[in-house]
């Protein structure tokens, strides 16, 4: 502030020397020689070093400038002293030091320099031998002198008030700017919400000199505001910690956005609860809204034990730190959605390096239910492919053991899912309220839930239903990140049951479903290498439908399709898991038992022969109502030690049983007893 009235000051000095030194030359206001022209100007040139080394850059601290003022005086006075007094131009230094005396001091440092200088110049005027307030012409001048003195002194105590006034006002701006400075580096350099947000109240409650101050945060998906930062002598009670937008003071600021101050908060009717402000001390008010980039962050909320009308300038500042406190939770916000962005990224490129090599389509299921488990707080997922030629859904994974009252009915009718018929996601966000689903999991559901479409070219295999614990937990950034999932994992799904099938096909028989010949031998030799490694035995059956050639030439080759059908069915039906039916060829077939000895392949080989005998086919073939079959029976080691041996063993077997009547069960001979030897293979003897 000093700066600006350094070149006044210089000026000031400069006229006030060339004034005295024109002075000199008018008769009578000197002694007209040279010693006394050059004392005069000596002493001009003392009084202008003295105030050089008073200028803002030269002098630091109080008491040099109170130690020059005082040398200005005394000299002053000393040269009025040795010049004719009562002419002397140096008197009107003494307006310079009361001026200095104000600008640099304060008013009443002012007032005393003044009394100081008046003192000096009456003391002056007696040691002259003048009468300072007489009737004559000198007595008249120095009464002026001694009156304009008074009113400098005066002006320049104005003056210095006014000058202090503005330094403080200045000092605290400065002060209020370093605070806003020091808030925005935090802004920058932190990304700690928490942190920043009690700095900004602990900020302005010192700036401002209010005891109470609090920064509330909006939830834009609850719409609901949060006080997460306060500086007060007692915490907000819980029921008044959380606000819905509109809801009191705080609300309305955030639904109008605009700043309120108010000089009584207990007299404003938007005033919600008035016995937690009077508990906290609200009188005074301010509110001022969070905004950065047309969007509402929160609030910033001050208060005071007394009735205060804050200035505009008070307002600005907490508009500023509002702002700073704005662009902190857009910064947080930006870093968090970027964290969650790359976290999400990483958890989906792990996602797709697993199902990348999973084998099965049920190793990709799993790993889709154990990712949307840990990616989202979910109580129930269930995965559901489609079946086309059954028309229904089958479920294929979830997450926890379905419930016993379970219940989907689109699994039998799947034209009712939404999400199937309409191939895109559909999410309920209140099962209690919105009825646009009929299609409900069951009753007494609570939550939200999200059904995705498995969509592979533009056609849907399957839905992924994902069940909320909550309502309204399906926002539009869960459900595309839970999409995203459910995108990667639809062609892999496809490819795998797209390889399965055709794994499927190439050792299965197309007409029974049954293995085909050449999985029956890789299966055998499985089998016979696991039997010796751990000398367990393992039987074979060779089984022939009788008088089955004469069902294709009487009644046609789709009926003897039929029976083949409806056959191996009910070999499927009644084998055991670790058994293995296959179709050798023509109407001949063949059943694998591991872990399964001579008697035990014996009651098998029965039972089937019954099985075959209760099958009624009338329906289809009216004339003949049941099948017949006859069994070969071998069993390793009794009646071979390789494949080759045990299926001449139970061929021969077989061809014994076609010749001793048919529909019979006939053992093998044992290995060791006869040479069995092979013989040309005859499909379909009757």
């Amino acid at each position: 502030m000093y700066k600006r009235y350094e070149k006044i000051f210089v000026a000031a000095y400069g006229v006030t020397i060339g004034l005295i030194l024109i002075l000199t030359h008018f008769p009578g206001s000197i002694e007209l020689n040279t010693l006394g022209l050059y004392k005069l100007a000596a002493a001009a040139v003392l009084f202008n070093v003295v105030f050089y080394f008073m200028l803002p850059e030269r002098f630091i601290g109080r008491i040099k400038t109170i130690v020059g003022v005082l040398f200005a005086v005394f000299f002053i006075t000393m040269v009025l002293l040795y010049s004719q007094f009562d002419r002397s131009p140096f008197f009107f230094l003494y307006f310079l030091v009361i001026l200095t005396a104000a600008i640099y001091l304060g008013p009443r440092e002012t007032i005393v320099v003044a009394v100081l200088i008046i003192s000096c110049y009456l003391m002056v005027a007696r040691l002259a031998g003048r009468e300072p307030f007489s009737l004559t012409p000198s007595g008249i001048l120095h009464l002026i002198n001694t009156a304009s003195l008074v009113m400098v002194a005066f002006f320049a105590s104005v003056l210095s008030r006014s000058l202090k006034q503005r330094e403080r006002q200045a000092r605290s701006r400065a002060q209020r700017l370093a605070a806003l400075t020091v808030l925005t580096q935090s802004v920058v350099s932190s990304l700690e919400d928490q942190k920043v947000f009690q700095q900004v109240v602990e900020s302005i409650s010192k700036l401002l000199n209010v005891p109470i101050c609090f920064l509330w945060t909006l939830d834009a998906d609850e719409n609901a505001l949060t006080a997460c930062a306060g500086h007060t002598t007692q915490p907000l009670p819980p029921s008044a910690n959380h606000l819905t937008v509109g809801e009191g003071l705080v609300g309305w600021v955030a639904a109008n956005r605009q700043t309120i101050a108010l000089t009584d908060v207990l007299q404003d009717s938007r005033t919600q609860f008035r016995e937690v402000a009077k508990g906290l001390g609200f009188v005074g008010y301010l509110a001022v809204p969070l905004i950065f980039s047309e969007r509402l962050f929160g609030v910033l909320e001050i208060g005071t034990p007394e009735q205060r009308r804050f200035t505009q300038e008070e307002i600005d500042i907490v508009q500023s730190f509002a702002a700073q406190s704005a662009i902190a939770l857009n910064n947080s916000r930006l870093f968090r959605l970027e964290n969650e962005r790359s976290q999400r990224l990483v958890a989906l490129k792990k996602f797709r390096d697993v199902i990348q090599m999973a084998i099965e389509p049920d190793e990709v299921s799993q790993a889709l239910t154990q990712t949307l488990k840990r990616e989202f707080d979910l109580e129930q997922i269930v995965i559901m492919k489609q079946n086309p030629s059954a028309n229904r859904l089958e479920v294929k994974e979830t997450q926890v053991p379905l419930a016993p009252d379970f219940r989907f009915s689109v699994l039998n009718e799947p034209m009712n899912c939404l999400a199937l018929r309409s191939s895109r996601r559909f999410v309920m966000n209140n099962q209690q309220e919105d009825y646009s689903c009929p299609q409900n999991c069951h009753e007494g559901c609570r939550g939200s839930y999200l059904c995705l479409p498995l969509i592979v070219g533009g056609s849907v295999t399957g839905v992924a239903h994902l069940q909320a614990k909550t309502e309204d937990y399906w926002n539009s950034d869960r459900m595309s990140h839970a999409e995203s999932f459910v995108d990667q994992t639809a062609p892999i799904l496809a490819s795998l049951n797209l390889l399965q099938q055709a794994q499927q096909r190439a050792i299965s028989d197309p007409l029974t479903g049954l293995y085909n010949r050449r999985f029956l031998f890789e299966f055998m030799q499985q089998q016979i290498t696991q039997s010796k490694r751990y000398n367990q035995p393992l039987s074979v059956l060779m089984l022939d439908l009788d008088h089955f050639k004469e069902v294709n030439d009487t009644y046609g080759h789709e009926s003897g399709d039929l029976v083949l059908k409806l056959f191996a069915l009910r070999l499927r039906e009644n084998l055991r898991e670790s058994d293995m039916a296959a179709r050798y060829g023509g109407e001949e077939f063949v059943i694998v038992l591991p872990n399964t000895g001579f008697g035990g392949a014996m009651s098998w080989a029965e039972k089937i022969r019954q099985l075959a005998l209760g099958t009624s086919i009338s329906q289809i073939l009216p004339d003949l109502p049941h099948i017949a079959v006859s069994i070969g029976v071998a069993t390793y080691p009794l009646h071979g030690e390789s494949v080759e041996q045990l299926q001449r063993a139970s061929d021969a077997a077989l061809y014994k049983a076609k010749q001793s009547g048919r529909n019979r069960v006939v053992a093998a001979e044992p290995l060791h007893s006869t040479d069995i030897t092979e013989r040309p293979r005859v499909q379909g003897i009757a």
